[in-house]
């Protein structure tokens, strides 16, 4: 395998080499040798990847999601999305989700007021399944 960093390309022969010192932990730092000069050289990981042992979220935002959760918003699956109704309202039928759905498609807005009201009333939650 190749890894490069600022002024080289190294040939990386051990894995073993990525971990710090017989640990199951990745190194930040890798230590190979560079086959032209069979100097020992040190190189960022660029495999690393750095996870909180905890969730990173503001009070607020904690704060918020709480609030929002005790509401109890009814949660529809139609097709590819989640929908929740906007507002203060908690009742969301499938049938209004389809509803809604074929609106965006047909309806021709006259009003841009109209339109923006229209379009937030439904919120519509797509997951990205690639990841």
């Amino acid at each position: 395998m190749l890894l490069k960093d600022r002024f080289r390309i190294c040939i990386f022969n051990s894995v073993t080499r990525c971990f710090n010192n017989n640990t199951k932990a990745r190194a930040e730092r890798i230590t190979t040798i560079y086959q032209e000069t069979n100097e020992q050289i040190e190189i960022d990981n660029v495999n690393i990847k750095k996870f909180h042992k905890e969730p990173v979220i503001e009070n607020k935002e904690l704060l918020d999601a709480y609030d929002w959760n005790k509401l109890e918003k009814k949660i529809q699956h139609v097709g590819e999305y989640y929908m929740v109704k906007s507002g203060n309202e908690t009742n969301l039928s499938r049938e209004e989700c389809k509803q809604f759905l074929q609106r965006l498609e047909t309806t021709p807005w006259n009003y841009f007021d109209v339109m923006i009201e229209d379009i937030k009333s439904i919120y519509l939650i797509k997951f990205n399944n690639d990841n």
